[in-house]
């Protein structure tokens, strides 16, 4: 979890800016909470990031969807790893379910964090306008089109939804 979240959160928050960044990490992540608290059983207990992380990578797919004109072939790879990358987290959690296995992996725990990512980076991600630099004509320059503060109303409903399903 710790490696993914360096690897990919860095050029992320990058991307995103810190308060985007913290929003998707942390109610990306307690939808993953709540979704295994609801769908893992009532003697499960989920510890870890994994949730979180699995936001993180929502949000790196949402953004690579949003502007996949701009980055091609490099970012229709990086999707499709992204995708890979769940598929075999997925069916690694489904094989920890085996009898006989000593490791537990919480995928519901991932599914709601990875759900919880996509939703929110699907609203509130930055979208890029690039437009040449008017003094430095080599150089481009990037608008975000998609301002967080349009947004505050959906990001307060859906922290205020996460509230009330976790009572």
């Amino acid at each position: 979890n710790m490696y993914v979240l360096y690897a990919v959160g860095m050029s992320m928050e990058r991307l995103f800016g810190h308060t985007r960044f913290l929003i998707v990490y942390l109610l990306g992540g307690l939808t993953g909470s709540i979704a295994s608290a609801l769908f893992g059983g009532a003697n499960v207990y989920a510890v870890g990031a994994s949730g979180a992380v699995f936001a993180i990578l929502g949000a790196e797919f949402i953004y690579l969807w949003h502007h996949r004109k701009l980055m091609g072939a490099v970012g229709r790879a990086r999707r499709q790893s992204l995708v890979a990358l769940a598929v075999i987290t997925f069916i690694g959690g489904l094989l920890s379910q085996l009898p006989g296995s000593g490791v537990r992996v919480d995928n519901w725990g991932h599914a709601g964090g990875l759900i919880g990512g996509l939703v929110l980076s699907w609203v509130i991600s930055p979208i890029l306008n690039l437009r040449q630099h008017p003094e430095h004509p080599n150089e481009l320059l990037g608008e975000d089109i998609n301002p967080l503060r349009k947004h505050y109303w959906f990001v307060s409903l859906y922290a205020t939804v996460l509230v009330v399903l976790t009572f």
